[in-house]
């Protein structure tokens, strides 16, 4: 029964409850469906939801003759509930620390029949750029260097170095547009398949710089398909036909560049290549620290621990 003296609630009014009910809820759940900066707008867009939908059942139950303070209850059931949901959700996107998953790789090369090298090492991420010389309109020559060595054993009458980069899915995402950029030096004879892999240009972007490489040949190639995580993928073979420098007591380094990229994801590594002429007992692959002077020498002083992990 109604209270004496009070009249029916508007139909009116009970329909635009209704309707901003159904819109704030279903706005809300939407936001929650995109993603986690979304889902934070979307926490209060449910309350204001819950609250118009109490509003509305309210009113409902006062239109079928029910008495205030039932109605006032069925209000409290739907509201309260719906407040603390939303804060709860509210809480769990806030939650320090959490962060949406992204992608992450790892490479490896695998050169020849010789064990597998992961590229992991941190000074393999790190390049110094030296301003060399100025051009016309603002551009300049710079060389880049790094300290990271990939020390490669080359036994004699051996005249090919067949290499295969493999990269491995580190994260939690799955990829689907995963591109491999490789760079070598020109004067590197290179062959690879042309249906597999594309010729590509790279460029280094550094604080209102654009480095354009001049003295590199640059190719790219896709993973042909989805990357679940901890999956990995070989992409095809490149040969390269250079023999070892040999220049006094050090050796004339190439140069190998390395881009990694889908979306959400980009990494950039580089190592100097080392072709080390070896006769009988060779050692297996290995990273080392190095030194790379102007004329393109290197010097390295690998570490008893390097040495023993390419002798296994």
């Amino acid at each position: 029964m109604s209270i004496p003296g009070e009249p029916n609630p508007r139909k009116r009014r009970l329909i635009i409850y209704q309707s901003l009910a159904s819109l704030f809820l279903v706005i809300g759940a939407l936001f929650f469906s995109i993603n986690h900066i979304f889902s934070i707008w979307g926490c209060p867009l449910l309350l204001i939801g819950f609250i118009f939908a109490a509003f509305a059942l309210r009113l409902t139950l006062i239109n079928h003759k029910s008495t205030h303070a039932i109605a006032n209850r069925w209000w409290c059931i739907v509201a309260v509930p719906g407040a603390l949901l939303c804060c709860l959700l509210l809480r769990v996107e806030l939650k320090p620390g959490q962060v949406e998953p992204k992608p992450h790789f790892k490479l490896a090369i695998q050169i020849g029949d010789f064990p597998t090298v992961f590229l992991t090492n941190d000074f393999l991420f790190r390049r110094r750029i030296v301003n060399v010389g100025n051009l016309s309109k603002g551009r300049i020559v710079a060389n880049t260097f790094v300290n990271g060595c990939l020390v490669i054993p080359v036994p004699n009458g051996q005249s090919n170095m067949v290499f295969n980069f493999v990269a491995v899915n580190d994260s939690s995402v799955k990829v689907n547009d995963l591109t491999l950029f490789v760079g070598f030096p020109k004067a590197f004879v290179c062959g690879f398949d042309s249906a597999k892999w594309h010729k590509a240009d790279e460029s280094l972007i550094v604080p209102n710089w654009q480095l354009d490489a001049t003295n590199m040949q640059y190719i790219a190639a896709q993973c042909p398909y989805v990357l679940s995580p901890h999956d990995s993928v070989t992409f095809p073979a490149i040969t390269n036909a250079c023999v070892p420098e040999y220049i006094g007591s050090t050796f004339k380094g190439g140069f190998i560049d390395l881009t990694v990229r889908s979306t959400d994801f980009e990494n950039i590594l580089g190592a100097n290549i080392i072709l080390f002429p070896v006769e009988t007992n060779y050692f297996n692959p290995f990273i080392t620290l190095g030194h790379l002077e102007t004329d393109g020498t290197l010097h390295i002083t690998p570490t008893s621990q390097e040495l023993e992990g390419a002798q296994q």
